[in-house]
């Protein structure tokens, strides 16, 4: 009889373990299954090239541009261009990217199996067709950091990150702002320029980069007259000659310095300059020039920690003035 309730144990305990088996199976099934309708799951964008199907989770997102936009809305980037990699402000997020130099690798792009690209570059977007599902976001296209959250938060599917970034943005300002308010008077007028190294002079509005954004739309402040007429009311940025610089000038002006074999021979040069040395931006040291990497740039996470940068610069001197 022994034998015959042992048997019967161990078909219970057998039956027992099969089922227990088999609710595991299903429900890592369920899981895998899950996860594969999390990034095979298709929708339509729009864009200048017409509708794209993309992923409406992408998981592995390669970009040529937009490594910082793509980061600041918590996307999974795995891939991009070698000028991410000198990025002051997202170097500690690029520790699993993968550097496809510049121009991007196409061999290299292809052993990351991306499931969207996102291009700046239009005479790229066919070739990158054809590895994955390509966005072709042309230079520019945003008109300030909120469009670009929203644009960008769409694409990855992140729109709550996106709008957790937005509003942290906007406690960074209104802290920076109540900090300035009694330091920098309201009709200051501020200058943006940048200096290359074949030694032309180049004068910005608020939207390409250089702190455009923070300095006349987040700080509210304002640019000289003839800036405002002869750059914001034209194409945004223009060249000008140094004759002319006088012109331009502002109560506090900013320079960036595009010299990337970081000879010095352009900046020594205005400086040596009675035109530059007469501005009163000089003589009351106002006139700061500003680290290129840190500046140039207008991705969200730039401009939000730009926003620190300038109130700094900007609360030293009015201490040292005080």
């Amino acid at each position: 009889m022994w034998k015959k309730n042992f048997w019967i144990s161990l078909l219970i305990l057998a039956l027992i373990l099969m089922l227990a088996a088999c609710n595991g199976n299903d429900q890592a099934n369920k899981e895998i299954e899950s996860e594969n309708k999390e990034t095979t799951d298709t929708r339509l964008f729009e864009t200048v090239k017409g509708e794209v199907e993309i992923p409406v989770n992408p998981q592995r997102i390669v970009t040529d541009f937009y490594a910082g936009e793509v980061l600041a809305v918590g996307g999974n980037l795995v891939g991009a261009d070698s000028d991410a990699f000198s990025h002051p402000f997202i170097q500690d997020q690029l520790n699993d990217v993968t550097d496809l130099g510049t121009p991007m690798n196409v061999e290299k792009m292809v052993e990351l199996n991306p499931d969207l690209i996102i291009t700046m570059y239009e005479d790229h977007y066919e070739e990158y067709s054809k590895i994955a599902p390509t966005l072709y976001i042309p230079w520019n296209t945003d008109a300030d950091i909120y469009e670009t959250l929203t644009l960008f938060g769409d694409i990855t599917g992140n729109e709550e990150e996106a709008k957790a970034f937005s509003e942290e943005y906007d406690e960074i300002v209104a802290a920076a702002k109540e900090q300035l308010k009694d330091e920098v008077d309201e009709n200051t007028t501020v200058g943006i320029y940048e200096l290359t190294a074949d030694g032309k002079l180049w004068v910005f509005g608020k939207n390409f980069g250089r702190g455009g954004q923070v300095l006349y739309d987040a700080f509210d402040l304002k640019a000289p007259e003839k800036i405002q007429t002869d750059i914001m009311e034209g194409d945004g940025y223009a060249e000008i000659s140094m004759e002319v610089f006088p012109e331009y000038a502002a109560d506090y002006m900013f320079m960036t310095v595009y010299d990337p074999e970081n000879t010095g021979t352009a900046l020594n040069q205005l400086q040596n300059m009675s035109i530059y040395q007469n501005l009163d931006a000089v003589k009351n040291d106002t006139f700061f020039i500003n680290d290129f990497d840190q500046f140039y740039r207008y991705d969200p996470i730039a401009i939000r920690e730009q926003v620190t940068l300038f109130t700094e610069l900007l609360l030293e001197k009015a201490e040292s003035t005080s």
